[in-house]
C-alpha cells in the first residue's frame, strides 16, 4: 500500500501517497499534519515505462474536461486527473503517473493550485521580497524580470529577504492577503520554505529604460494578475473559482506596474 504522508500546506489540509520514496513527499515531511478533513488527496504513482527525455524546461500540461467534475492532463513524462467536487467541502482529488521526480512535483503543483482557489487563494508565478515584516510581488511572464528584481532588492547589507523567485502562494486570511512559498522543487535551497508574510502590494514587471511605478485600478490589474496565475480552467466551476479570487485580490491588494532596469536603484521607485 502506499505510505500516506498528511500535511498544512498553504492552508490547505493534503494527503499525499506515494508508491514509492517521492521527493513532493519528503519535502512535506516535519510539515503540521493540520486538523479535520483533508482540502486534497492526491496519489503518485511512479512508472518507469514513459520514456520521454529529460528536458531542461518541461512544457506545460495539456488539459481537457472530463464531464463537468474532472479534468484530465497530460504531457511526455505524466499523465493524470483531477476531480474537483461540486460540493465545496468535499476535497480535490488527482492522481498523476509520472516518469521522473519532475513529473511527480508538476502534478502536486496543479492539484495543490487547484485546491487553493476553492479555498480562496491561488499559486502565482512570481518573486517576492521582504521588506519591514511585509512582502512585496513581482510577477511577469518569463524573462520579464522576476528573479532579477528579487536579487537586486535582496542584496547583502539592503535589510530585505528573498522570499521567492519562480513561484509562490497568495491566500487570503482573516487579518488580509498572505504570501507563502510552499515546499516546492527549486534550485534555490536557500528561500524560506514555510514562511509566511503578510503582503504589502503586487507589481507586474516590465524591462525599460528607466524606473517607473504606475498604479493600477482594479480592471487593469485582474487581466495581468491572470495571466501568471498557474492554474487549468478547463471546469468551468474552476474558472469562475479563479476569477473570483483574483478580481478579491485586485480589489483589495495596492497593484503597481513596475517598469524597471536591472540595477539595484529601483528600490527608489519602490519608495524605498
Amino acid at each position: 500500500m502506499p505510505a500516506v504522508t498528511r500535511a498544512r500546506v498553504a492552508g490547505i489540509v493534503a494527503e499525499v501517497a506515494a508508491s514509492e520514496s517521492n521527493p513532493v513527499v519528503d519535502r512535506l515531511r516535519g510539515l503540521p499534519a493540520g486538523d479535520g478533513d483533508p482540502d486534497l488527496v492526491v496519489e503518485l504513482v511512479a512508472d518507469p515505462r514513459f520514456s520521454a527525455p529529460p528536458a531542461a524546461n518541461p512544457p506545460a500540461f495539456d488539459a481537457r474536461a472530463a464531464g463537468d467534475d474532472a479534468l484530465e492532463l497530460w504531457r511526455a513524462d505524466v499523465v493524470g486527473r483531477v476531480e474537483v467536487p461540486a460540493d465545496p467541502a468535499a476535497p480535490v482529488r488527482a492522481r498523476f503517473t509520472h516518469a521522473r521526480p519532475l513529473g511527480a512535483e508538476a502534478g502536486w503543483r496543479v492539484a495543490l493550485a487547484t485546491a487553493l482557489v476553492r479555498r480562496g487563494g491561488f499559486a502565482l508565478h512570481a518573486s517576492a521580497v521582504e521588506r519591514d515584516g511585509r512582502a512585496y510581488v513581482f510577477s511577469g511572464h518569463s524573462g520579464a524580470g522576476k528573479s532579477t528584481i528579487a536579487r537586486l532588492l535582496s542584496r547583502p547589507g539592503s535589510g530585505r529577504t528573498r522570499l521567492a523567485d519562480e513561484l509562490l502562494v497568495v491566500r487570503r486570511a482573516a487579518g488580509g492577503w498572505l504570501v507563502e512559498l510552499p515546499p516546492f522543487f527549486t534550485p534555490e535551497p536557500d528561500l524560506p520554505f514555510g514562511r509566511v508574510v503578510p503582503l504589502a502590494s503586487y507589481h507586474s514587471l516590465a524591462h525599460a529604460p528607466r524606473d517607473e511605478r504606475t498604479a493600477l485600478p482594479p480592471a487593469a490589474a485582474l487581466p495581468r494578475l491572470m495571466e501568471n496565475v498557474l492554474i487549468y480552467s478547463a471546469l468551468p466551476r474552476i474558472a469562475a473559482a479563479v476569477l473570483d479570487v483574483g478580481a478579491r485580490f485586485a480589489a483589495e491588494v495596492p497593484c503597481y506596474r513596475l517598469r524597471f532596469r536591472p540595477h539595484e536603484a529601483v528600490a527608489a521607485a519602490l519608495g524605498w
